[in-house]
């Protein structure tokens, strides 16, 4: 659909990779890398009647098309994956709270390729799964500014009301044309847009950001004392904002304790780093002297979490007690969720 609304029109189409660039061979290639610069300039200077189309991979910013020079842009799939470590906690890690402010900006920049102030004006599309989905939900949306907000929230209605592929080329020509009855419908909608409110806690976020900050400076400095101090006072603030930050946390903290010595501690971050967050490995136990072959995996994932001495006595995690204290019905239902989940882990579930 994406590809047909864009037929007959000059328009600029921006994907995340190369690999997902694939999808749009049949209707343009992006351009080899080092001329970029010469495709931009010339999909610049084609005459804005022509239906030439510019495929960009990964460039959100840097390019500018303000007025006749493009008023068609597609945004395809969530743009995300520009560098190693964004793809590795977004991928492996699941940080999408942590990353929610990136690709924030990544999307306001990608609008702003095509529109450089109140009086430009252009039709985007939004197509790919992760994006569409990403956009549509309300905390992230709610980190968008408010004017891009009512937009988005103009188009999802746009797009709900449309029955076929001719009601959507006839939304776009209106905008295109400045139609005088889109213009007045849309200064309507956009002056009786609600917004989403985007509920960042803007305090907490920089404690955890000066924490982890402190903690590779004192790391760096080989103060692995302090580094796990500072670490260890705000491994609750990381678990509110969500299970898979705590556990990079707790992977954290576990490389600390072990660089002091601190064996038992440094395998109890470890094991609750992997109970909480699957795709971070396993710790290897020194004592697994049973072949797990014959073990069932639920009962391999409770022994992970216990750590037995040489006197064969079994030391429980620290935090049991605090993580499973609201199944007794004191807590709100937030935390009640944690404590179920927390039981889940210590059973040995996925």
């Amino acid at each position: 659909m994406a590809k047909e609304l864009i037929d007959r029109r000059k328009a600029l189409v921006l994907v995340p990779t190369y690999s997902r660039a694939t999808r749009w061979e049949d209707v343009v290639q992006p351009p080899p890398r080092k001329d970029v610069s010469r495709y931009v300039r010339e999909f610049r200077d084609a005459p804005a009647a022509d239906s030439v189309k510019l495929l960009l991979a990964a460039r959100y910013d840097g390019v500018d098309l303000p007025g006749d020079t493009c008023r068609v842009m597609v945004i395809d799939d969530l743009p995300m994956g520009v560098g190693p470590l964004e793809r590795y906690l977004w991928e492996r890690l699941r940080l999408s709270a942590i990353l929610r402010t990136a690709i924030a900006s990544r999307v306001v920049q990608s609008f702003g390729r095509i529109s450089r102030g109140m009086s430009d004006h252009g039709v985007v599309i939004l197509t790919g799964e992760r994006l569409v989905e990403w956009v549509l939900i309300p905390k992230n949306r709610g980190v968008l500014p408010v004017f891009l907000q009512k937009q988005i929230s103009l188009g999802d209605a746009v797009s709900e009301q449309a029955d076929s592929i001719q009601d959507l080329l006839s939304a776009a020509e209106q905008c295109l044309t400045r139609d005088d009855g889109w213009i007045a419908a849309y200064n309507d909608y956009l002056a009786d847009a609600e917004l989403e409110n985007a509920d960042v806690d803007t305090e907490h976020l920089t404690r955890l950001a000066k924490s982890e900050a402190k903690y590779g400076h004192l790391m760096w400095h080989r103060e692995y004392k302090k580094a796990a101090k500072v670490l260890r006072a705000t491994l609750d603030d990381a678990f509110a904002l969500s299970d898979s930050t705590g556990a990079w946390h707790c992977l954290w903290l576990g490389a600390a304790y072990q660089m002091m010595g601190d064996g038992g501690s440094a395998q109890e971050m470890f094991l609750k780093a992997h109970a909480t967050q699957r795709n971070i490995p396993a710790y290897p136990r020194e004592n697994a002297q049973v072949s797990q072959a014959a073990v069932p995996a639920q009962i391999i994932a409770i022994d992970e979490q216990l750590n037995i001495l040489a006197d064969g006595s079994i030391v429980l995690p620290k935090g049991l007690d605090t993580d499973l204290a609201y199944l007794g019905g004191s807590g709100s239902p937030a935390q009640t969720e944690k404590s179920l989940r927390a039981l889940g882990q210590y059973l040995g579930l996925n």
